[in-house]
């Protein structure tokens, strides 16, 4: 019935703490490098479960193929706290969009804007690194060679990998090209054909007169003095018997660009009306078109209408069916239409940079009015002599003008 003292018991409740502070969810493309996961707390512990297990004291890395999830708590005072879930979500990796791996141009052939099949494209130069463009990009074919494009797309905010496009652009395939070309003087134009006065009286460039008032021209093409100033040594022995006169043939790849001239040649015009080609057929890209150019030494010259294709190693133009290049907008003549035929304007002798015939074209003939036997620019009709025919033709014509930079 004797009570002792009282011995004492402490009991020490420690504050458990908080989860630690974790990101969650995480995303990843499937492929792309995860990395370690990450929290904040002391003395960390990591699960793979929400209860139970063993922890770690090392952060996973999260698998970059599957998604997963995983647990962390904190300790403090040896109280570990309730577990903080962390989910790491893999979304698929788009493909790389689909493309034509490789494409094929001439040098200076006209390209277009490169494409590719897929979502929120993305245009690239390198295959990897570099900044990207939503716009696609258009292949410059000036230089011959090898270049290459790189494009991705992104789905779910996941880019795929990049596309390869080869562009390669080629020399062009050349081969030797003649003409079909046909055209029609007004000057020398009588019942559908032209005539060959000057052919007849010996006049043209080497031949010898046939009368004794006659006065020879050198052998050799006219163009090789201004405006023309062409060089080429074209000339002929003996002129074929329905030889009219020369004639400066050309092509070009813009119809009012002298600049965009890739080839020229003097020939000689026939009375039907077909150009004849006095030196051998050039040597040209076959996949370019042209614009065919005509010119004459006292007519207004002509372009074809339109491009015309290279067929069968041969250039074909009708000038004598149908309307000459008359620049858009421009009150400017073409050829002259005589009924169902169509013939270059004669006149113009003076040849000015506006290809017009005009007062001064005028003042020419006056000076050469009355001469005889004699290869003349005022000759408008081509029949040796200038005089008041001529003068006739001028007075009809006067004001005509192309606009065309020959």
């Amino acid at each position: 019935s004797c009570e002792s003292s009282r011995a004492k018991i402490d009991v020490n409740i420690t504050t458990t703490p908080s989860t630690p502070s974790v990101a969650s969810p995480l995303g990843y493309c499937s492929g792309q490098t995860t990395t370690a996961l990450t929290a904040t707390g002391s003395n960390l512990k990591w699960y793979t479960a929400a209860s139970g297990g063993t922890g770690s004291a090392s952060a996973p890395l999260p698998s970059n193929a599957v998604s997963s999830s995983h647990w962390v708590s904190q300790t403090t005072n040896s109280c570990e706290s309730s577990r903080a879930k962390i989910d790491v979500n893999i979304t698929t990796t788009p493909s790389a969009p689909s493309v034509i791996s490789t494409i094929n141009y001439t040098q200076n052939q006209t390209a277009t804007a490169l494409t590719a099949t897929g979502s929120n494209l993305k245009w690239y130069t390198a295959a990897s690194g570099g900044t990207d463009s939503n716009i696609a990009p258009t292949p410059q074919t000036t230089s011959i060679g090898t270049t290459f494009s790189y494009v991705s797309q992104t789905v779910n905010n996941c880019e795929s990998t990049r596309a390869a496009i080869q562009i390669n652009v080629n020399a062009p395939a050349t081969a030797s090209v003649c003409f079909n070309v046909k055209v029609f003087l007004e000057g020398a134009l009588s019942a559908g054909t032209m005539t060959k006065n000057l052919n007849q009286q010996g006049l043209l460039p080497g031949q010898t007169p046939a009368s004794q008032f006659g006065i020879p021209t050198p052998a050799g093409q006219p163009y090789n003095k201004s405006p023309w100033n062409y060089g080429g040594t074209e000339t002929v022995n003996a002129y074929p018997a329905n030889a009219v006169d020369w004639v400066l043939v050309s092509l070009r790849t813009s119809p009012n660009s002298q600049v965009s001239t890739v080839f020229r040649t003097a020939a000689l015009l026939l009375q039907n009306g077909t150009v004849s080609l006095v030196s051998a057929c050039p040597v040209l890209n076959i996949s370019q078109v042209y614009h065919v150019v005509v010119e004459h030494r006292n007519h207004i010259g002509a372009v074809s209408h339109q491009a015309v294709a290279v067929n069968n190693n041969a250039i074909s133009y009708d000038f004598t069916t149908q309307q000459s290049f008359i620049p858009v907008g421009s009150p400017a003549n073409g050829q002259q239409q005589l009924g169902a035929i169509y013939a270059l304007f004669a006149g113009d002798s003076d040849k000015n940079s506006f290809s017009q015939i005009d007062a001064n074209d005028k003042g020419m003939w006056r000076t050469d009015n009355g001469k005889i036997g004699r290869y003349l620019s005022t000759d408008y009709n081509l029949d040796g002599a200038p005089d008041a025919t001529d003068n006739a033709i001028w007075r009809v014509n006067n004001g005509k003008f192309s606009a065309i930079n020959f």
